[in-house]
Parts: structure tokens; C-alpha cells; sequence
């Protein structure tokens, strides 16, 4: 028994040396890689601001729930027919493309807006600084140029009470920037089934410290719903001119824009379907609407001025 327990003794000692020299040569290994000198793989990525706070914050000092997309994720491989081709994977944002140009889309930020029959509820909407959001909460996005977005940012959650106890989120929309070239101009163009076509010409630069932009685009569309009463005659057609345009120059230590755009919106309203209809894959109109022949036709120009700077350096 005695020679068992100091064979047992000796086991020990022997282990307990090997795991001291095991951990003293990971702890040599690991100071020796710790000094060796690595090339710096620190990669600087662009800054973000976010200004639907009503000021200029990093996304990394605000505690709310905040969303930004570039111009790349607005225009890349986009046709800029509809929001819901720039909003779409934001979180929280939910874009319901009706592809009836009449009504437009229904867009819910955390299901506030969601109940809406036709143009946007519940939600604050701002475009360039201008709100589109009017007295009954009602917002009308047919203005919006998208083929001409530079920025959308999102706030969600109780800090969008700071635009009214009514807004269940905002939607912040801001014109891309002019490039730092005199004169720059590009056109596009968009031909698509059921008789789309989509035309767009930006012209735009900066000289010295002004900088301007003037975007066009006409958009043509039959639509894929037939007339009831003629079946071989597209009900559903929308024709939309927009024009947007801006200018932008630095005066008392800020920044002065003015912006202005026009809209031509002419658009048949075809009505929904129900659910055996859309089961049976019927197409046509509602004969109802073709009858009382519902549509939505809009003029409209807005002009806004803004200015915004740091206050304390006015003196």
C-alpha cells in the first residue's frame, strides 16, 4: 500500500511538471508572436452623418435606431420606377408596390402606416429638408425624383416623436450631391414590357463654391390590366414628368440651398381584385372603375429655400 501511494505521489509530481513547462512554453510563444511586427490592416471606411436628428451626428454617437442608404444602394441597378426599389432590406421598413401609379405605395416603419388605403400615414416624410408630410398626416411621394437620390435615412422608434407625437417613424430623402467637376451630364434610359418606358437626363456640377443640379425624367406605362369593355386596350396607363433641380452655395459660414421641382402626374386607376379573380389569373379592371373612369391627375411645383450652419460661429 505504502509503495502504491508514492507511486501515486510520483504520477502526480511528473504531471504537474509537465503542465507547468507545457503553459511557460505557450506563454514564451505567445510573447515572441506579440512582438513580431504585422502590417497594418486597419482599412478606413467612409463616415456616415446622420441629419434626421435635425443636426449633424456620426451614426456611431446616436442611441436611436437609425438607418442610412447611399447613392449606390438608391441607384445601382435600379430602374427608379418606384421606393420600393430603394428602401427595400432596411429594417424595420416595409415598401407595398401596388404598381398602380394612381394610388401609390404603402410604406409602414414598424407596422405604423401599414393600414393606409392609398398614400403614406402614420409617418414623417421629408424630402431636401422640405416635409412632404401634410396637416391630416397625410404624405404624398409622387414629387420624389428617385432616379435622382443620393441619401435615405430612417429613424425609428419613440425619437421620431421629435417631428409630432404622431409619427410612427420618418423617412429622410436628400437629392445626391453634384460631382466636384464645372459640368457633368448623363442620360439614361429604361424600355420594359406592357409599354414602359422611362427617360432621364442630370445635368450637373460645381464651380468654385457653388454647385447646381437640374434632373428630368419621363416615365410611360400601360400597365398589365386590361379594359373590361375592350379587352385588347391597356386600363391602367400613367404617364409622370418630373423635373428637380437645385442649387447650392456656402454663405455666413453655412450652407444655403435652394430647390425647386415640377409634377406632371396623369394616372388610370384600375381597382384591386378579389381573392377568386386574382386565383382565376383575371387581369381586367374593375368594370366599376372603368365606368365612373377613376384616375388621379396631380399638377404640382414646390420651391424651398434652407440654410443651415453652426449658429455660434455667426459672430
Amino acid at each position: 500500500m505504502r509503495d502504491t501511494a508514492i507511486f501515486k505521489r510520483d504520477l502526480m509530481n511528473r504531471f504537474h511538471l509537465f503542465l507547468l513547462i507545457t503553459i511557460s512554453q505557450v506563454a514564451i510563444e505567445r510573447s515572441a508572436l506579440s512582438a513580431q511586427q504585422f502590417p497594418d490592416s486597419v482599412i478606413s471606411i467612409d463616415s456616415l452623418t446622420v441629419t434626421v436628428l435635425r443636426g449633424a451626428d456620426g451614426i456611431n454617437q446616436t442611441p436611436y435606431a437609425i438607418s442610412i442608404r447611399g447613392k449606390e444602394d438608391l441607384q445601382l441597378g435600379n430602374t427608379g420606377l418606384s421606393l420600393e426599389e430603394a428602401l427595400q432590406g432596411i429594417p424595420g421598413v416595409q415598401v407595398q408596390n401596388r404598381y398602380n401609379y394612381a394610388v401609390g405605395e404603402r410604406i409602414s416603419i414598424r407596422g405604423f402606416g401599414a393600414r393606409a388605403g392609398f398614400g403614406v400615414r402614420g409617418l414623417k416624410v421629408i424630402v431636401d429638408g422640405i416635409p412632404a408630410t401634410m396637416a391630416d398626416g397625410q404624405s404624398t411621394l409622387d414629387h420624389v425624383d428617385i432616379g435622382s437620390l443620393g441619401k435615405a435615412e430612417v429613424l425609428r422608434g419613440p425619437a421620431s416623436a421629435l417631428y409630432g407625437n404622431g409619427s410612427g417613424g420618418v423617412l429622410s430623402l436628400h437629392t445626391a450631391e453634384p460631382p466636384n467637376v464645372p459640368f457633368q451630364q448623363t442620360v439614361k434610359g429604361i424600355i420594359g414590357s406592357n409599354g414602359l418606358t422611362r427617360l432621364e437626363s442630370n445635368t450637373s456640377g460645381t464651380h468654385q463654391k457653388t454647385s447646381y443640379m437640374l434632373n428630368l425624367s419621363r416615365l410611360n406605362y400601360d400597365g398589365f390590366r386590361t379594359n373590361p369593355q375592350s379587352p385588347s386596350d391597356p386600363y391602367g396607363t400613367a404617364g409622370r414628368l418630373n423635373m428637380n433641380s437645385n442649387i447650392t452655395r456656402e454663405v455666413a459660414n453655412g450652407v444655403l440651398r435652394i430647390t425647386g421641382n415640377i409634377l406632371d402626374l396623369d394616372a388610370q386607376n384600375p381597382g384591386s381584385l378579389n381573392r377568386s379573380d386574382l386565383d382565376a389569373g383575371v387581369v381586367s379592371a374593375r368594370s366599376y372603375n372603368v365606368t365612373q373612369n377613376t384616375y388621379k391627375h396631380a399638377r404640382q411645383g414646390q420651391f424651398g429655400l434652407n440654410w443651415s450652419g453652426d449658429l455660434s460661429n455667426m459672430g
